[in-house]
């Protein structure tokens, strides 16, 4: 069963828009699909899939209900996060790749996470820090100096003092100092959590990301950039 769980919208749409730009990112249980024109959001929706059908049977459907005409979409990147002990996903990732690249004339495969790192150097300072994506269980690191990824790793946690384990640790194999390099927290994390606490005591600078591009998330509720920074990376 595919489940809507987040839906955002930027402004109430009564006719079918055209020339609009589609940036999708397909994780391995959920995507995330943003439609933009002229650097306004019309919808950033995010939903539960467990199989190809499911998948692109969703994805139409929901272009569909916000009027959005699919054959007049000006451009659609489409990035894939493949998670590494996950074999027979990349297997699946490759037949939803061929799907866009037939059916679209429009698409653009963009590479992941070297789309958050390019955001992320227009807006990192020119010193070595730690920029860290959060999902559900999972933490990626990336070492930066002057802009260049010198070392990245993925590490699974369960409890807050996991995550500190894995972040501590990855400043030590890396040679960094939680006293000078800052640690910079972009995706699923927030300032009340637990996990937040127990790094702000024990690293000294830490900042959420900012936004990499114009678009703004034209929404009543407060949604924190950073939980979005990734999609809105595969903007630019």
């Amino acid at each position: 069963m595919v489940k809507k769980i987040v839906d955002i919208k930027g402004s109430d749409i009564s006719e079918p828009i055209q020339n609009m730009n589609l940036s999708l990112l397909i994780g391995p249980d959920r995507f995330t699909c943003l439609v933009y024109n002229n650097q306004k959001i019309i919808s950033l929706t995010i939903f539960e899939w467990h199989n190809e059908p499911d998948l692109l049977k969703t994805l139409l459907s929901n272009l569909e209900v916000e009027n959005i005409i699919v054959n007049k979409i000006e451009s659609i990147n489409l990035s894939i996060l493949t998670l590494e002990e996950k074999a027979d996903y990349k297997l699946q990732s490759d037949k939803i790749q061929q799907y866009f690249k037939s059916n679209f004339p429009a698409v653009q495969i963009k590479d992941y996470f070297g789309c958050m790192l390019h955001a992320f150097k227009n807006i990192c300072p020119k010193k070595s820090v730690v920029f860290s994506y959060w999902q559900s269980g999972k933490i990626y690191f990336w070492a930066l100096t002057y802009g260049a990824v010198d070392k990245h790793m993925s590490s699974p946690f369960r409890t807050a003092e996991d995550a500190l384990y894995c972040v501590l640790q990855f400043y030590k194999l890396n040679n960094l100092s939680t006293e000078k390099d800052s640690l910079f927290l972009s995706g699923a994390l927030s300032k009340d959590s637990a996990i937040y606490a127990l790094l702000h005591t024990y690293i000294a600078e830490i900042e959420f990301v900012n936004r990499p591009t114009e678009l703004q998330l034209n929404t009543e509720e407060e949604f924190p950039e950073h939980l979005f920074f990734d999609i809105l990376s595969t903007i630019s």
